[in-house]
């Protein structure tokens, strides 16, 4: 959307800068005339910009947004780690590194994105875990309490665990 707005601007600035060039054989109306509706395209130019910004967002909050996007992707990717190491082993993980030597869990990332620093793995009791991050921004989906279906990652801004229940994968249970 930016690029468009650009493109549009950079057109604009052509077609006045093409008007400058023009010879000066022309009335001084006519020239006025095109210079006023080229700055008119210019300011509308801006305008666009400026609303596609602020609709947007700025390029630091999208960063912020698509970073946060992979912190839920990883911590559920974690949390699938932990439960094939749970169906595995019949234990939790002793840390989150354990899980990343694993080849069986297939974790591609134990760390942020941003910072490097891994993601905070606890052990609550003998079922039960923790994991949390920091989060650069607050979940934007819609709220479940309206009739919007239910979503466990949900998140604000800042630090936030998540206590979570080892369970056996359904491809490892056995039929009764």
């Amino acid at each position: 959307k930016v690029a468009v707005v650009f493109a549009i601007a950079g057109v604009v600035f052509g077609h006045y800068l093409g008007d400058l060039r023009r010879d000066e054989s022309e009335g001084a109306t006519a020239r006025a005339r095109r210079q006023g509706l080229g700055m008119l395209g210019l300011i509308g130019a801006v305008l666009t910009l400026i609303a596609g910004l602020w609709f947007v967002g700025s390029p630091t909050r999208e960063r912020g947004r698509q970073l946060d996007q992979t912190r839920v992707r990883d911590l559920r990717a974690i949390a699938d780690a932990v439960d094939v190491h749970w169906g595995e082993h019949s234990r939790l993980p002793g840390s989150i590194e354990e899980l990343f030597r694993s080849p069986r869990t297939g974790l591609s990332s134990i760390t942020d994105p941003a910072t490097g620093v891994p993601y905070e793995y606890r052990t609550v009791d003998s079922v039960h875990y923790e994991l949390c991050t920091v989060f650069a921004g607050a979940d934007t989906m819609p709220d479940p309490r309206i009739g919007d279906p239910p979503r466990f990652w949900r998140h604000g801004i800042g630090r936030t665990c998540y206590e979570l229940r080892a369970t056996r994968p359904a491809y490892m249970r056995t039929a009764p």
